[in-house]
């Protein structure tokens, strides 16, 4: 499995679904592997939150961009007021922020909270449940319980929690391995607006061979305020380019992977200071190479380290 692959688990998107409330998957496994879910059902799910009016589009996605930029009471308000005129993908947004304040910083407190918010039937919450429980965030690692979090947080038709489940379907974590089902619901939740669907479908062609499919897939995560999906996209043309002789080109995207708040940019930073001290590259510049080895030993990745101790 490459590197693009093991990214994708990270994450890193209905049968079960039901109008109304979505019953806890979560709280039915008693550890024990979940069923297989019925991925065309699912998608159809989420199918259900698209939003006809492109100016209810509009109003959503700055009220998103209003929540990454800090403005969080602004969205919340506004997420609340289409909540309110029956927009279901708002009454989700404004469920996750009221969610997040009320956690408990405390890891393991968070973890007791969120799993009895995901049992009394809140989809947002059973995605962070299903993270905490995936990334050992105030406990021991549970990939089953994991997998059933992300499960009930779809039945939900929470957008995040579908792409989460399809990461973990495309190479078996937590249940069996479904890669036309994970490709279905990445597809889905990519469909709906679920920007960590988009990259998720992009790590999934990339993975079979569809490098043109999958920069596609990355450019909308990235357009849609997805850090990660920017930090693969510049990540892939870098390697792209530089496969190709273009070592500009290849330097100049692996810079902006780097610049990321993303993934392993450690490594990457590095390779940008490679390709900065290359004489085959047109923009080589020693400056900026020690620049990105500075930041890569910065993000503790050693061999910028002990280069940068070499050097004079």
């Amino acid at each position: 499995m490459n590197v693009l692959a093991q990214a994708a688990l990270c994450a890193g998107l209905l049968c079960l679904f039901a109008l109304g409330a979505p019953t806890s998957a979560f709280a039915q496994t008693n550890g024990e592997a979940p069923p297989s879910p019925d991925s065309q059902a699912l998608a159809a799910g989420l199918a259900g939150l698209e939003i006809a009016a492109p100016d209810t589009h509009i109003a959503l996605s700055r009220l998103s961009r209003a929540r990454e930029d800090g403005r969080v009471e602004e969205a919340l308000d506004g997420f609340t007021a289409w909540c309110e005129d029956g927009v279901q993908v708002a009454c989700l947004e404004a469920e996750e922020i009221r969610l997040l304040a009320a956690a408990p910083s405390d890891p393991a407190e968070a973890r007791a909270y969120h799993r009895q918010a995901c049992e009394g039937g809140g989809a947002p919450a059973c995605t962070q449940l299903g993270v905490m429980l995936d990334s050992m965030q105030g406990g021991e690692r549970d990939l089953l319980g994991a997998r059933a979090a992300f499960l009930a947080a779809c039945q939900g038709r929470h957008r995040e929690g579908c792409a989460q489940l399809a990461g973990q379907m495309y190479v078996g974590m937590g249940g069996s391995i479904d890669q036309e089902g994970a490709r279905l619901l990445a597809a889905g939740a990519c469909a709906m607006g679920g920007m960590r669907g988009c990259w998720a479908y992009g790590t999934f062609a990339d993975e079979e061979g569809r490098p043109g499919e999958a920069l596609v897939f990355y450019e909308t995560a990235c357009n849609g305020r997805f850090e990660v999906g920017c930090f693969t996209l510049f990540f892939r043309k870098g390697q792209i380019a530089a496969a190709q002789g273009r070592l500009g080109d290849a330097y100049d995207h692996y810079a902006s992977a780097c610049d990321r708040d993303a993934g392993f940019r450690g490594w990457v930073c590095n390779q940008a200071a490679d390709l900065a001290l290359n004489p085959e590259n047109p923009k080589a510049d020693p400056d900026r190479a020690r620049a990105h080895r500075q930041r890569a030993c910065t993000l503790n990745f050693t061999l910028a380290c002990t280069a940068l101790e070499a050097s004079p």
